[in-house]
């Protein structure tokens, strides 16, 4: 933490002679290295700047926090601000560690799970009991057995530890009564467990371009712990103009800002909806000036046919398997893995919406 008297990209200089491209390298490979993590900002750009009229100014990014992933393990919500330059040329950093807000954990279907035998026989024994319901019925009684499954096992990490622990008790025995057989039955669950990790970790990374099977589960947890910060909201903007940065107040503009833009009273004439109005007028008065009185009926036949079993299979395969999930919790990686299982349930729903125009709850 402090003053590195360099800049990891040109981003970070605003005015005079452009930055010797080669030390920006150099810096840059110090921090990959050393394994470090720069933990960014919030405020101003600059850390730094020559004082000089606004020709002649020049501002840099000098100061920063560089961290080791397993710090931003222990403090996720560590933020730093960027305090005003007043009587010297550099910017104070304030580094903040803040307490990680208490909040309900969503559930979706991990990655992990899928390679453990035990799960997979659970939730198909509750899927076949399920048979007769429609998907979204069979899914609700297969999720509630896969939280029933996940609270009855340890996550990746707790079980690494656990079996460290058992591995070295056995280990400390003498080899003539060591029992060998144990040794190597948990040395090779240690090895499953470590591939569950790397999954787990490969899933909140949001890597796509890596190979599957790829392990280098330390690259995703940084990725991920990086991923966790940038979403993270420390601050959010009054109706004043001023900013809050207690979660309970930030929580409470949230709301009363999407409760305001969503309330049935709210008007909806203005500059925005005056433009997209007047952008549908001119749709129409094309299609009214051009030959094509109506659409044909052999187009309007394809576009209002129910999608088939291979449309609806293409456009679900075609999904990255580890996007977002949705409300319900299930992946695209889920279903792709058990399209066998599943399939014809999710063909069945997609007709059933496309045709009662609902979608279930």
């Amino acid at each position: 933490m402090g003053d590195f008297n360099e800049i990891a990209s040109s981003a970070e200089k605003f005015g005079g002679s452009g930055r010797f491209k080669p030390h920006m390298i150099e810096f840059q490979n110090f921090i990959f290295h050393s394994g470090l993590v720069d933990v960014g900002y919030k405020g101003p750009a600059y850390t730094w700047t020559n004082k000089r009229n606004a020709v002649q100014a020049i501002y840099q990014r000098l100061d920063r926090v560089l961290v080791t992933p397993n710090w931003l393990e222990l403090y996720p919500n560590a933020y730093v601000n960027h305090l005003p330059i007043i009587h010297s040329d550099h910017c104070p950093i304030l580094l903040r560690v803040k307490k990680p807000p208490d909040r309900s954990v969503m559930f979706r279907v991990e990655n992990w799970w899928l390679m453990d035998s035990s799960f997979n026989e659970e939730w198909i024994g509750t899927w076949n009991r399920a048979a007769g319901g429609m998907w979204h019925q069979r899914w609700g009684a297969v999720r509630s057995t896969m939280r029933g499954w996940a609270s009855n096992n340890l996550t990746p990490k707790k079980k690494l530890e656990k079996l460290a622990n058992q591995i070295q008790e056995v280990q400390c025995q003498h080899p003539s009564v060591r029992d060998h057989s144990l040794e190597e039955k948990l040395l090779h669950e240690y090895d499953q467990t470590e591939e569950h990790n790397n999954a787990y970790w490969r899933q909140r990374s949001r890597i796509q371009w890596l190979e599957e099977g790829d392990r280098n589960t330390k690259f995703f947890h940084t990725v991920a712990t990086n991923r966790r910060r940038h979403n993270l909201i420390t601050m959010a903007e009054r109706e004043d103009g001023t900013l809050a940065g207690e979660d309970k107040e930030i929580k409470s503009i949230f709301l009363n800002y999407f409760k305001e833009i969503y309330s049935p009273t709210r008007s909806l004439i203005g500059p925005a909806h005056e433009e997209a109005s007047n952008a549908r007028e001119e749709i129409f008065v094309e299609l009214a000036q051009s030959s094509m009185q109506q659409i044909p009926t052999a187009a309007h036949t394809k576009i209002t046919a129910l999608p088939n079993f291979y449309e609806i299979k293409r456009a679900l395969f075609d999904m990255s398997p580890d996007k977002s999930p949705g409300p319900d919790g299930c992946t695209a990686r889920f279903l792709q893995t058990f399209w066998h299982i599943v399939g014809a349930d999710i063909v069945n729903q997609v007709k059933e919406v496309f045709i009662t125009e609902t979608v279930p709850d």
